[in-house]
């Protein structure tokens, strides 16, 4: 096999950026996303949005112009990677998927396909759940990674909207002292 080198000067495809916004509920993230997407796109440039959560992006459609697919479960990884190669093939200029979160948390997501895995390896017998946990996750995480890997290959800007939960909050570490 021979490798052929040419100048980077000489490519002139987009690049695959990816940028991940992440807050909790009401915090902007949808619409931080869509300014972001305007900007990569251009005044002119289309703009693709996935829509995992009923349709609600679409309260921006007056601030904002693009093409929505409300993405109903199950939300397997897989479904993820195919729309954002829909999307470039396409020809859009951004892709804002919204939210990237039900990927693992939501119906038919990673975590729900791990729990459906060990039910159907063990059954409701505790001790065998415990032996099968590492095998339950074997096919979730597989889609996963073939999933990112996947995105790897986009060369679409994609914009991932990530709902985001707070997991310690001041004050409740016995060593902090309130100021």
């Amino acid at each position: 096999m021979t490798f052929t080198f040419k100048s980077a000067d000489s490519f002139t495809e987009r690049a695959g950026l990816f940028i991940s916004l992440t807050g909790s509920t009401n915090s902007g993230k949808t619409f931080s996303a869509m300014r972001l997407a305007r900007g990569i796109a251009g005044p002119t440039g289309k703009i693709a949005v996935l829509d995992t959560e009923g349709g609600r992006t679409l309260h921006l459609k007056d601030e904002f112009q693009f093409d929505a697919n409300v993405m109903d479960p199950p939300f397997r990884p897989e479904r993820f990677a195919q729309a954002a190669k829909a999307a470039e093939d396409a020809g859009y200029a951004a892709l804002v998927i919204d939210s990237f979160s039900m990927e693992w948390v939501g119906i038919g997501g990673v975590l729900d396909w791990q729990a459906q895995e060990i039910t159907r390896m063990a059954g409701d017998d505790y001790r065998k759940q415990e032996r099968m946990k590492m095998a339950s996750w074997i096919k979730p995480k597989g889609a996963h990674k073939a999933m990112v890997y996947s995105f790897l290959q986009r060369r679409i800007p994609i914009i991932f909207s990530i709902r985001g939960e707070e997991s310690v909050k001041p004050g409740e570490n016995p060593g902090d002292k309130p100021t």
